[in-house]
C-alpha cells in the first residue's frame, strides 16, 4: 500500500483553525455581540471560537514538543495487545450507546457498524492493509452519523457538541490517513499526534451528550492506538540498491523485512559490510511467491531461509523465528516461524548483533545494542548462561567479537563465558578451528590472557604453559604469557600466528634444571611441533597450513646467522620464503622474552639474503649451469647416480667451492661419474 498523498498541506488545518479562532474573538470583542446570547441563539460563532481556540493550544503543543520528527507503528506482540484493548474500548463503548440511549434505528445501524468494524480489527491485528481499512470505515461512519444529527441538535441548541463531534470525527479520519504511511513507512510523529489528541479531546469533551459513550469509547480507541507509536532511529546505514530493493518488495507486499545482524553493527562502528543478512515477517512459501520471478536457492526452506539470486549474488533472507530447547548445545529441538522482529531479535547472541534496520521502517533496537556500542560492552541478549548452553560456539564469537570491536564483556556475560567455556569441547572441531582462525588474526598479548581460560578449553595443550616459569636469565615470563606476546609480536599472517601459538607447547614436558637452578628445554621445538601436528589434525585443520606450522615450530630454534655461506646454504635448503618466516617467528620470539639483551642482527641478515637473491646466486638445481642432459650427454646414465651428482654439484656452487660455469660443473661431475664407476 503506497502512501496516497503528501501529508504536509494537511498542516494548514492547525494554522487555519487557530487564526480563525483568533479572528473570531477580535470579532466579538469589536461588535460587542454577548458569547452567551450567540449560544442560545445557536449562532455559530461560538462552538467555531471554543473548538478552534482549543486548536491554537494544540498547535502549540505540536511546535513546541521535543518528540522525534519520524516514528511508525511497532508491531511487538504486546503493543498489538494494547491496540486491540483500544477496540475492544471503543466496540464497548458504542454497545452502550445502542443500549441505554433511544437512537433512531439509522443512527443505531451506524453505530453497529462501527463496532463490528472495531471488533473484526482485533481479529485482523497483523494485516496492516485492513487495519488501515478499519481504522478510515469507523472515521467515515462517524462522521456520516455526526453529519445525520445536525438537524436534531441545532433543535436542542447543542450545536457545540456538534461542532466538537464533527472535529473529532474529522480528526480521527485525518489520522486514520496518516496510516497510509505509518503503517508501512516513517510517517512525521508530531502530525499524527496532533490528530490522535485531537479526536481523544473532543471526543471526551463531546461525551456529556446523547452519544457520550460512543464518543468516549473512540476517544479511549484512540488513546490505546498510540501506545504502539515507536521512535525511528535513524543511522547511516547505505545499503546496496538490490538489498534496498528486496526489503521494498517483501514490505510492498506487506512483509516487513529487515537487514540485521552483523551488517547493522558495523555500519553504525564505520566498518565496511561485505554481507547482508534479511529477515522478514514472510513465511518461506510467501517469500517463494513475492521473488518468484528470480531463481531461488531452497536448501533452508525448512528452517526459514530461501536465498534469491540477483545477478549471479544469493541473498538470503530468513523468516522470523523462535527456537525450542538446544539438546546438543548446538541444535534447537525445534524451529516456529513467527512474524514478530522483537521475538526474533530475542534467540540471538549479543545486543551489538540484535540490530535490524530497514529504510522503510529505521533502527530496531529492542535490546539496546546501539548503546553498548557506545559504551563498549559486550553483552548477551537475555540469560548469558541460556544463550552459551544454547550454542557453546558462542562463547568463541564472544572472544572475538570483544577482540575486534574493543568491547568488554559485562560481569554477567564474562561469568558466564568462563563458566560455560567447558562446553567447548562438545564443539565440532571444525567451528572450533574456524573461529580461533578468526581470534589469531586480531588478538594481542592482552585479550590472549584475558580470555586465557577460554582458550584452555579450545586447546588443552596450552594449559601446562600457564603460571610454568622457565627459570631462566633470558625470559621474564612463564609459558603461556611469553606465548601470549609472541603471537602479538608476529605479522597477521594465520601460519605465523599459529605457530607462535604452539611453538613452544611442549616446553613443561622438555623441562630440566641444573645444579645451578637453570631451566633447560633440550630438544623442546621437536616436541613442540609433534604437539602441535596433533592438535591441528584433531582440529581438521588444512594440511598445507599444518605442515607450515610444524616446520616452523620445528625450526624455530635454527640458527640463520648474519654470513653469506650459511645463509646461502639455509636458502638452498628451506626455500627463501621459508627462511624470511622463521625470521619473522624468532623476531617475535625474541621480542616476547621481557628482557633487554642484544638480538640477532635481523636487519642485517634481511638485507644479506636481499642480496644474495638480487645477484641472482645459485641456490637451487634449477639455477645451475648444467641439469640432467648436460650429465647424460657426457656418459652418465640414468638414475640415482645423476641426482646425486646434481645435488654434489649444488651443494660445492652453494659453499663457494667451484664457480656456476658450465665447463666446470661438467670437469667436476666426470671426476664425479669416475670415482663412483671406479674408472681412471
Amino acid at each position: 500500500m503506497k502512501r496516497r498523498f503528501n501529508s504536509l498541506p494537511i498542516l494548514i488545518f492547525p494554522t487555519a483553525a487557530g487564526l480563525v479562532g483568533l479572528g473570531l474573538q477580535l470579532w466579538l470583542k469589536t461588535t460587542g455581540i454577548d458569547e452567551s446570547g450567540l449560544l442560545i441563539s445557536s449562532h455559530i460563532a461560538p462552538p467555531i471560537l471554543l473548538g478552534l481556540s482549543i486548536c491554537v493550544i494544540l498547535a502549540s503543543f505540536y511546535l513546541s514538543t521535543g518528540i522525534p520528527k519520524d516514528m511508525h507503528y511497532c508491531e511487538s506482540a504486546h503493543t498489538r495487545k494494547r491496540s486491540a484493548a483500544g477496540s475492544l474500548a471503543g466496540a464497548g463503548g458504542i454497545f452502550l450507546t445502542v443500549i441505554q440511549c433511544s437512537l433512531d434505528v439509522y443512527v443505531s445501524f451506524f453505530c453497529l457498524i462501527c463496532a463490528a468494524i472495531l471488533l473484526w480489527q482485533i481479529c485482523v491485528q497483523k494485516e496492516k492493509k485492513l487495519r488501515f481499512w478499519a481504522s478510515c470505515g469507523v472515521s467515515i461512519c462517524l462522521l456520516a452519523l455526526t453529519l445525520s444529527q445536525y438537524p436534531k441538535w441545532c433543535v436542542n441548541t447543542q450545536i457545540h457538541t456538534y461542532a466538537y463531534s464533527l472535529l473529532a470525527c474529522l480528526s480521527l479520519l485525518l489520522a486514520a490517513y496518516h496510516r497510509t504511511e505509518g503503517e508501512l513507512g516513517i510517517f512525521h510523529t508530531k502530525r499524527i499526534l496532533f490528530f490522535h489528541i485531537l479526536a481523544i479531546y473532543f471526543g471526551l469533551v463531546s461525551a456529556t451528550d446523547e452519544l457520550g459513550f460512543l464518543t468516549a469509547g473512540l476517544a479511549l480507541w484512540c488513546a490505546f492506538d498510540l501506545f504502539r507509536l515507536q521512535p525511528v532511529v535513524h543511522i547511516r546505514m547505505p545499503l546496496p540498491e538490490v538489498v534496498s530493493e528486496c526489503i521494498r518488495t517483501l514490505t510492498a507486499a506487506g512483509f516487513p523485512a529487515y537487514a540485521v545482524g552483523g551488517c547493522v553493527r558495523d555500519t553504525q562502528l564505520g566498518l565496511p559490510v561485505h554481507d547482508y543478512d534479511l529477515c522478514t515477517s514472510a513465511t518461506p512459501d510467501q517469500i517463494v511467491k513475492v521473488f518468484s520471478q528470480f531463481p531461488l536457492v531452497r536448501t533452508g526452506e525448512k528452517h526459514g531461509t530461501v536465498g534469491v539470486v540477483i545477478d549471479g549474488t544469493v541473498y538470503e533472507i530468513t523468516t522470523f523465528r523462535t527456537e525450542g530447547e538446544y539438546k546438543d548445545n548446538r541444535h534447537p529441538t525445534w524451529v516456529s516461524f513467527v512474524d514478530d522482529l522483537e521475538q526474533d531479535l530475542s534467540r540471538r547472541d549479543f545486543t551489538v548483533n540484535a540490530m535490524a534496520y530497514s529504510p522503510v521502517s529505521g533502527l530496531q533496537d529492542p535490546w539496546h545494542g546501539t548503546a553498548d556500542l557506545k559504551k563498549k560492552i559486550l553483552r548477551a541478549v537475555g540469560d548469558p548462561e541460556q544463550r552459551f548452553k544454547e550454542d557453546a560456539l558462542r562463547i568463541l564469537r564472544g572472544v572475538r567479537f570483544a577482540i575486534r570491536f574493543e568491547l568488554t564483556p559485562d560481569a554477567k556475560t564474562k561469568k558466564a563465558m568462563l563458566s560455560q567455556a567447558p562446553l567447548i569441547g562438545k564443539l565440532a572441531r571444525e567451528r572450533v578451528f574456524d573461529e580461533l582462525c578468526k581470534i589469531l588474526t586480531i588478538c594481542t598479548a592482552r585479550d590472549l590472557l584475558r580470555f586465557c581460560p577460554v582458550f584452555l578449553q579450545a586447546i588443552p595443550e596450552l594449559a601446562p604453559t600457564v603460571d610454568f616459569h622457565q627459570r631462566s636469565p633470558h625470559h621474564a615470563y612463564d609459558v603461556y604469557t611469553h606465548t601470549a606476546y609472541v603471537v602479538e609480536n608476529t605479522p597477521q599472517d594465520l601460519a605465523l600466528r599459529w605457530a607462535a601459538l604452539l611453538h613452544d607447547v611442549g616446553k613443561p614436558a622438555t623441562f630440566t634444571q641444573d645444579e645451578h637452578g637453570r631451566g633447560h628445554f633440550y630438544n623442546h621445538a621437536d616436541i613442540s611441533a609433534q604437539q602441535a601436528d596433533k592438535i591441528l589434525l584433531r582440529l581438521k585443520a588444512p594440511t598445507a597450513l599444518r605442515e607450515q606450522v610444524v616446520f616452523l615450530i620445528q625450526n624455530h630454534m635454527l640458527q640463520i646467522p648474519a654470513d653469506v655461506p650459511i645463509l646461502r646454504r639455509r636458502l638452498s635448503r628451506y626455500g627463501e620464503e621459508n627462511i624470511r618466516t622463521l625470521l619473522k617467528l624468532q623476531k617475535a620470539d625474541h621480542a616476547g622474552k621481557g628482557v633487554c639483551e642484544d638480538a640477532p642482527p635481523f636487519v642485517l641478515i634481511e638485507a644479506l639474503i636481499d642480496n644474495i637473491i638480487a645477484d641472482g646466486q645459485c641456490l637451487h638445481l634449477k639455477d645451475l649451469a648444467v641439469d640432467g642432459n648436460d650429465l647424460m650427454a657426457v656418459g652418465f646414465p640414468e638414475g640415482k647416480i645423476l641426482g646425486q651428482c646434481l645435488n654434489t654439484l649444488l651443494d660445492c656452487v652453494v659453499d663457494g667451492k667451484i664457480p656456476n660455469e658450465r665447463d666446470v660443473l661438467l670437469e667436476v661431475a666426470i671426476l664425479y661419474l669416475q670415482e663412483r664407476t671406479n674408472i681412471v
